[in-house]
């Protein structure tokens, strides 16, 4: 064998090595990434079911108190807005 036939063959199995090599990640992260979705879809739905279990929990007292915490307060007198009248009317 000549030295040309020596560097094709070398050069042949590197490319070959690095084909293998290289779908092997690309499979490794396919799965890898359908597993994180997987835990996304499942962690949403288990955020869904605590924030409807939270709300289902809070009396209207707790909600009273959170709110004054918050800094809104009950109004000491309410207003009524009715229909926009005109000012002057003409006989």
């Amino acid at each position: 064998m000549n030295m040309k036939n020596i560097i094709l063959i070398g050069t042949v199995v590197v490319l070959a090595v690095s084909s293998v090599f290289l779908t092997i990640e690309t499979a490794t992260t396919g799965v890898e990434i359908a597993g994180l979705e997987k835990k996304e879809a499942s962690l949403a739905d288990q955020k869904q079911v605590l924030d409807s279990s939270l709300l289902k929990t809070l009396s209207v007292a707790q909600l009273q108190e959170k709110s004054t915490e918050l800094g809104f307060i009950k109004p000491a007198d309410l207003v009524y807005v009715a229909e926009v009248e005109p000012v002057a009317k003409l006989p």
